[in-house]
């Protein structure tokens, strides 16, 4: 990328809703510390389920958000 060019978000899929209303679910990547990520080991296994769950369900209650995974 040359310095004034635009970056290009070239997607496959989109990223609303089809026109049959149903949006699958998208990735995401975060860095987080090494303290962090530990301490989110620990509670996915007392839970016993994935760490990308406890991260997905933690990130909907953050938001305020009561979707259904």
């Amino acid at each position: 990328m040359t310095v004034n060019q635009e970056p290009n978000f070239n997607f496959t899929e989109p990223l609303a809703p089809s026109s049959t209303g149903f949006s699958p679910p998208r990735r995401i990547s975060v860095t987080v510390s090494y303290q962090l990520y530990q301490r989110l080991v620990e509670r996915s296994d007392s839970e016993g389920r994935s760490l990308s769950k406890l991260a997905s369900s933690l990130l909907e209650q953050w938001c305020g958000d009561t979707l259904d995974s």
